[in-house]
């Protein structure tokens, strides 16, 4: 169990362009429920 490759590969997940995608999809989903709730 090398720890120094785990933790290469995870800081390479965690700011990889799927961990990106993910977030403006979450921030995304945020804001457009929010605003239907304030509208509601």
């Amino acid at each position: 169990m090398d720890v120094v490759t785990i933790l290469t590969n995870s800081l390479q997940a965690a700011f990889g362009p799927l961990a990106a995608f993910y977030a403006l999809l979450a921030l995304g989903l945020n804001l457009h429920f929010g605003y239907a709730g304030l509208l509601n």
